[in-house]
């Protein structure tokens, strides 16, 4: 395994010539590189996934990206989100030199706390990545960000959320959502009767949006 910013896994892509598209997979709070790395191939055989474990060790187990302020969900501590940011760049571009991808065709997606930072890299470094998912998570509207929008003009976004979520709320996904249509990116959001989960009907529609993205 490579020796990169971050720990993480790979998982080749089944189909399809080199360089491959590729997906980073962000995992949520209290897990691992190994909670979503299954799920680049169940998206779409040609993704080349890689699953990056957040630098932060969570104190009852697994790993964070950041610590949260006093005001809780929605309120990611600043030093510790600028560091993981940090530490992805360095990540991103380490990885294009070390796997057999396509940089111009490497999508972002994360769950819950990995949500966060998939939306937040895909609005400050969208040179680095060609879309996002942003997966029961939210778009930390209250950090002080060097967002850059219009270069973020016309990227792909899919967010999506669970209207029974009691984790992160779905209040907060709507808040993303409105932000994020007032931005010149591609949106395409969704809401699915769950939990804090990845459900089937969620998966199937995330295959269709990639494969969109791709060419079928």
């Amino acid at each position: 395994m490579p020796d990169l910013a971050l720990t993480h896994r790979a998982s080749p892509a089944r189909s399809g010539p080199a360089p491959h598209p590729a997906l980073l997979l962000l995992h949520g709070r209290g897990t691992d590189e190994n909670d979503l790395l299954p799920l680049a191939a169940e998206i779409d055989e040609r993704l080349f996934g890689i699953s990056a474990r957040a630098p932060f060790q969570f104190p009852w187990g697994g790993y964070a990206w950041y610590g949260l302020d006093q005001e809780g969900v929605g309120y990611p501590d600043e030093k510790t989100l600028r560091e993981s940011l940090d530490l992805l760049r360095q990540f991103v571009a380490g990885i294009a030199d070390a796997y057999p991808i396509d940089p111009a065709r490497l999508y972002v997606a994360g769950f819950s706390m990995g949500s966060v930072m998939a939306g937040t890299l895909s609005l400050t470094d969208p040179d680095r990545v060609a879309g996002g998912m942003i997966l029961s998570g939210y778009f930390p509207l209250h950090n002080q960000l060097p967002l850059k929008l219009e270069e973020a003009a016309g990227h792909p976004i899919f967010q999506a959320h669970g209207t029974f979520d009691n984790v992160i709320p779905v209040t907060f996904g709507r808040e993303t959502r409105d932000y994020l249509q007032t931005t010149p990116v591609d949106l395409t959001y969704r809401e699915y009767p769950m939990g804090h989960q990845i459900s089937g009907p969620e998966l199937a529609d995330i295959r269709i949006w990639m494969a969109e993205r791709l060419g079928m």
